[in-house]
C-alpha cells in the first residue's frame, strides 16, 4: 500500500465544481517519450492545502518519486534520468484524494 493514497475504501470522488468538472487539473508531461527531464503542468484551486505528485512504475505499481507540490505553482519538472525506459504513471493528489492520473513514457 503506497503512502498517501486512501485505503480499504477504493479510490474517493474527486473535488468537482457545480457543473461537475474536477477544479484541480492534471496536464500530460512535455515531452513524452522522455528522456532525461519532462515538464508536467498543473492547476490547483486556492482552497487546496496540500497537492503531491506520485510516480509510479506500469509495470509493477512500485513508488518511484513523491513530490510535494508547491503553493502557486504551476508546473513541476521531473528528473527522469535515474527510471528505467518503460511507461509510468503520474498521480496528483489533492488534499489526500487522487484527483487525476496520466500516463510518462521514458525512452
Amino acid at each position: 500500500m503506497m503512502e498517501g493514497f486512501p485505503s480499504g475504501r477504493g479510490l474517493q470522488q474527486r473535488a468537482t465544481t457545480a457543473n461537475g468538472a474536477s477544479s484541480n487539473h492534471l496536464g500530460q508531461n512535455v515531452p513524452n517519450p522522455c528522456l532525461g527531464r519532462t515538464t508536467i503542468d498543473y492547476t490547483l484551486t486556492p482552497q487546496v492545502r496540500r497537492a503531491e505528485l506520485f510516480i509510479r512504475r506500469g509495470t509493477d505499481g512500485s513508488l518511484m518519486q513523491q513530490l510535494p507540490l508547491p503553493a502557486g505553482s504551476t508546473t513541476q519538472e521531473l528528473d527522469v534520468r535515474s527510471y528505467p525506459p518503460g511507461v509510468y504513471f503520474y498521480t496528483l493528489l489533492v488534499d489526500g484524494l487522487p484527483c487525476d492520473t496520466k500516463r510518462l513514457l521514458v525512452r
